[in-house]
C-alpha cells in the first residue's frame, strides 16, 4: 500500500473511531443538544467572524492573481470557498488539488503557478499560526510576574511571522541563478526542473508579499477569535484556553494523518494542547466536538454560497 493510500485508510480508521467515541463517552443526541440552550449572540458573532475570514482569503487570492482576476473578486471568492469546502471533507488534504484545477478552469493559470501560489499560502499559514501560538504563549506563560519576557516573547512571535517575507525577498535577490534555462540540459532530472520553474512562479513584486502576508494575519484573527469564542462559551472556559484549544486543532491540519472532515484529528488537537496545559474537565470534548462541528457548518454553508456565486457569474 502506497504512502497516499495508507494515511487515507488511517484517516479513514481515526473518522469512524471518533464517531464511534463520541457515540460511547456523549451520544450525538446529547452532544447535538447543546446548541439548544446557549446564546445566540456570540454564536452569530462567531459565524460573521468565519464567513470575514472567507471574504479576506478570497481578496488574498484575488491580490495574488491580481493581473489574471481583475475585476473578478467574485469569481476569486467563489473558488476560495469551494475549495476550502472540499479541503474541510476530504482526508489527508486531498482537498488541495481542487485550487489549481478551479483557477485553470476559471482564469486559465496553469497548474505550476496555482502550486506555487498554495504552497506559499499553506508557508503563510503556518508561520502565523505558529506566531499566533507564540503570541498566546507569551501572554499565558509570562503575563502574571515578568513583563519584560512577556514583550520579548510577543516580538519574537511577531518576527517569526513574517520570516517568509524576509526568505523570499532574499530568493527574489538571488533569482536570476535559478531561472529555468531555455534549454534545459538533459542531464538535469525532471524534478529539478519542477523546482526551476516552481522558484520562477513565486510572487515577485513587494506589494504580493506583503499584502499576502497582511491578508493571512487578519484572516487567522478572525477565525481564531470566532472558533476560540464559541469553544469558550461551550466549555464554560477562559477565551485564551479556547485560544489554545483551536490553534492545537489548526495545527494538526498540517499532518499527513487527516481524516475526512477532520473527524478525530481536529478534536484530538484540540484536547492535547489542552493537557498540555493541565487543563482537564468533563466538558472539554464535548465543546470540542462541537467546536469542530461547526467549523465544518460554516464551510459547508460558504461551500453552497460559492456554489450559487458560481451560477450567477
Amino acid at each position: 500500500m502506497k504512502n497516499g493510500a495508507f494515511f487515507r485508510f488511517l484517516g479513514y480508521l481515526v473518522a469512524g473511531l471518533y464517531i464511534a467515541a463520541v457515540e460511547y463517552f456523549i451520544g450525538w443526541e446529547s452532544l447535538l443538544s447543546v446548541w439548544t440552550e446557549i446564546p445566540a449572540a456570540p454564536m452569530l458573532s462567531a459565524f460573521g467572524c468565519v464567513i470575514a475570514s472567507y471574504f479576506v482569503r478570497g481578496f488574498r487570492l484575488h491580490q495574488y492573481f491580481r493581473q489574471e482576476t481583475k475585476g473578478q473578486y467574485l469569481k476569486s471568492l467563489s473558488i476560495v470557498l469551494n475549495h476550502n469546502a472540499w479541503n474541510n471533507l476530504l482526508p489527508a488534504r486531498l482537498g488541495e488539488v481542487s485550487l489549481p484545477l478551479l483557477l485553470n478552469r476559471a482564469f486559465q493559470i496553469s497548474g505550476l503557478s496555482s502550486v506555487a501560489a498554495l504552497l506559499w499560502f499553506r508557508l503563510l499559514d503556518v508561520f502565523v499560526l505558529l506566531s499566533l501560538a507564540g503570541l498566546s504563549a507569551s501572554i499565558y506563560f509570562f503575563s502574571p510576574g515578568s513583563p519584560l519576557l512577556m514583550i520579548l516573547g510577543l516580538l519574537v512571535s511577531i518576527l517569526f511571522g513574517t520570516l517568509p517575507i524576509f526568505a523570499t525577498l532574499i530568493i527574489n535577490q538571488i533569482r536570476p541563478r535559478f531561472k529555468t534555462k531555455s534549454a534545459p540540459e538533459e542531464s538535469e532530472s525532471r524534478m529539478i526542473r519542477i523546482k526551476r520553474k516552481l522558484i520562477d512562479s513565486l510572487p515577485t513584486r513587494s506589494g504580493i508579499l506583503f499584502s499576502s502576508l497582511i491578508l493571512t494575519w487578519l484572516n487567522w484573527v478572525l477565525k481564531l477569535f470566532a472558533l476560540a469564542l464559541v469553544f469558550s462559551v461551550l466549555s464554560d472556559l477562559s477565551f485564551l484556553y479556547g485560544v489554545f484549544a483551536i490553534l492545537g486543532g489548526e495545527l494538526t491540519s498540517i499532518l499527513p494523518l487527516h481524516g475526512p472532515g477532520g473527524l478525530g484529528t481536529y478534536a484530538a488537537g484540540m484536547l492535547i494542547s489542552l493537557q498540555f496545559l493541565g487543563i482537564q474537565s468533563d466538558s472539554i470534548l464535548s465543546a470540542a466536538a462541537n467546536a469542530h462541528l461547526f467549523l465544518l457548518s460554516t464551510a459547508l454553508f460558504g461551500g453552497g454560497f460559492g456554489m450559487i456565486l458560481k451560477k450567477l457569474r
